[in-house]
């Protein structure tokens, strides 16, 4: 399996973040958008049934964010959606179920035009195959200790010296 190293997907997302002004794209996009100031910008909220322009917004200053004002949309509440975020929102109203790894890469390589980043092999994979595998052996040799201790503890003769030592700490065997 392949991955995307952290360096390396934080370089493609600030590039996105950075190169792609979310006003033209949400206008490319057939959205509405009413300037408001040198901040903030009104929007039609595609997300929802409305008429206002005024029913989004979009925030230039903390990194073009966008948020909307219905408490009923599904993006309100959230701390805003980056570009990319918004793009994978938009991507769902048309049915298309992708990733946020997915849409970044999407924008990155088709609207700016850039080569796909470089993933590398998921070594920590494999790790963790193994480290399962080990904890997998470590439960079947607790189960099979369980189990001789439990019969010896049974056993008439082998068990005498355990069932004392368990009733003097008054703890009865589950046997």
């Amino acid at each position: 399996m392949r991955r995307l190293p952290k360096a390396e997907f934080l370089r493609v997302q600030s590039y996105v973040i950075e190169n792609i002004d979310m006003i033209s794209f949400l206008e490319e996009y057939g959205i509405q958008v009413e300037r408001v100031g040198a901040i903030n910008t009104a929007v039609c909220c595609p997300f929802h049934d409305t008429n206002t322009s005024d029913s989004a917004r979009v925030n230039a200053k903390n990194g073009q964010r966008f948020y909307c004002n219905n408490p009923t949309c599904k993006v309100h509440g959230k701390k805003g959606l980056d570009i990319i975020a918004l793009y994978q929102e938009l991507l769902a109203l048309k049915g298309e179920t992708v990733s946020y790894i997915e849409a970044m890469i999407d924008l990155y390589c088709n609207r700016l035009n850039q080569q796909m980043p470089k993933f590398e092999d998921a070594v920590e994979e494999e790790v963790d195959a193994a480290e399962q595998e080990k904890k997998s052996m470590l439960r079947l040799l607790f189960l099979h200790t369980t189990d001789i201790a439990e019969k010896l503890l049974a056993d008439p003769q082998w068990g005498v010296e355990g069932r004392k030592y368990l009733d003097q700490r008054h703890i009865s065997p589950a046997f």
